[in-house]
């Protein structure tokens, strides 16, 4: 790291990203400017734990994007990240080796409108408190983890993107987890969830997979009624008919 990083106090906007740095998370970054509110370490090489300030400061309510993926960062995510971080719009930590559970503290940044921390190797039950409180979360991308559990039996009106392919999920698909009516992408594939397809989809639902799980029964023909750019229904155990009414013509893949 720049060693004359440390006698700086004033950054609003750190960008850091695509080098080659190594060693600890840089956390005195955070503590040692108090006006910062962009924050972006992602595609470098660091290969330490995750740890946040030790003492608090005004800059954790002005931070708002948050950025450190596609390094080699292992163990958890701090439990009170929440806290530390309540003003941040875009929480990004994928692409690195992450492990233990997702904090439920997450659900105190109110104003969080992306998280993705894909391709970790986070366990554990998604936190209802997430949903609950991040009520303007619109993009959630949590794909290739170790989660498991019933994905989001809880309502979400502001989901626009719901990524979470490639983890051991199981149980059913419940109301709530579609039951934005702004829902675009929505890919349960490569999980171990079951039962029946639901037939009330959002309108405007353009990209839907849920290949490579235990769904039985027929497909819905309400599928028909909606937009779809990519449909993938392999490696289930559908049985019937595939609807007359469905538009391949339209569709990129299925």
């Amino acid at each position: 790291m720049p060693s004359f990083l440390s006698y700086q106090h004033a950054l609003e906007y750190i960008d850091l990203s695509r080098n080659n740095l190594v060693g600890m998370f840089p956390n005195w970054l955070i503590e040692n400017n108090s006006k910062l509110e962009f924050f972006f370490l992602n595609d470098n090489s660091f290969n330490r734990s995750f740890q946040l300030p030790t003492h608090i400061n005004q800059s954790m309510d002005k931070l708002v994007e948050f950025d450190i993926s596609d390094n080699k960062i292992h163990g958890s995510i701090p439990t009170n990240i929440g806290f530390f971080f309540p003003s941040l719009r875009d929480l990004t930590i994928s692409n690195n080796k992450l492990d233990g559970e997702l904090p439920a503290s997450i659900g105190e940044m109110l104003d969080l409108r992306v998280l993705n921390l894909a391709h970790n190797n986070l366990s554990g039950e998604i936190p209802k408190q997430i949903l609950q409180g991040c009520t303007s979360l619109f993009s959630l991308k949590l794909s290739h983890n170790n989660l498991q559990g019933q994905i989001f039996p809880i309502a979400s009106t502001s989901l626009l993107l719901l990524m979470v392919d490639n983890n051991q999920f199981n149980g059913t698909i419940e109301k709530g987890i579609i039951s934005s009516m702004g829902l675009w992408v929505f890919d349960i594939s490569n999980n171990k969830l079951s039962g029946r397809l639901p037939a009330n989809w959002p309108m405007g639902l353009g990209f839907l997979s849920v290949s490579s799980n235990n769904f039985e029964g027929e497909i819905p023909k309400e599928l028909c009624e909606l937009n779809l750019v990519s449909l993938d229904l392999s490696q289930n155990r559908f049985f019937g008919s595939i609807p007359s009414c469905f538009k391949m013509f339209l569709l990129s893949y299925y």
